[in-house]
């Protein structure tokens, strides 16, 4: 296994920048479609595919337009999390306010990259590197000198099915928490009303 930085295996770049504020104003008509913070949650996933619609006054760059395989990353604030984007039916794009960290290499999988920046050994690393005071910002040079351990590509690719099965399995034990709940309390509700 050998350790590279981030920016020996994936091009680093910020999102489009947006002015005014009409900027991102919802338009059902509009051309891009814009991934917004409150679209990740904290596992890398995305709570909607329905990005909001928006027509931007100024061109967007095809640079940040995003393409599948993009890892989106949150420049600013102190939540830690990366989200692999896997597509949409509507070109799509990301403001400032995140990272798109664009693999080029074939020797990493997008997704392992994505799982290891939302480990706990990146998120030490990333409160290290924050820096301001009213809001914390990652600069481009502390993501880009992040350092990825780059083991076999059967590896990485065990790595990221054994953390999608695991949070499937949690998905499904709360799940079941809440089924045995709502039987626990109609058992009880019947038992009161018994004579």
């Amino acid at each position: 296994m050998s350790n590279h930085t981030l920016a020996e295996l994936a091009s680093v770049r910020m999102g489009a920048t947006l002015r005014g504020r009409d900027a991102t104003r919802p338009d059902p008509a509009g051309s891009f479609r814009l991934i917004q913070i409150s679209d990740l949650d904290d596992r890398g996933g995305f709570l909607t595919q329905d990005f909001t619609r928006v027509s931007p006054r100024e061109a967007i760059s095809s640079s940040v337009v995003l393409r599948p395989d993009d890892i989106l990353f949150p420049n600013r604030g102190a939540r830690t999390t990366a989200s692999l984007f896997e597509g949409s039916d509507s070109p799509c794009f990301v403001g400032a306010q995140f990272f798109i960290i664009r693999p080029s290499s074939r020797k990493v999988m997008p997704a392992y990259v994505a799982w290891l920046l939302r480990t706990r050994d990146a998120t030490d690393y990333f409160d290290l590197h924050r820096r301001g005071s009213n809001v914390l910002t990652l600069q481009k040079g502390a993501m880009e000198a992040f350092q990825v351990p780059l083991p076999s590509w059967e590896i990485q690719h065990a790595i990221v099915e054994t953390d999608r099965l695991h949070h499937h399995a949690c998905d499904l034990e709360s799940r079941l928490a809440v089924l045995r709940h709502l039987h626990l309390e109609e058992t009880l509700i019947n038992r009161a009303h018994r004579p």
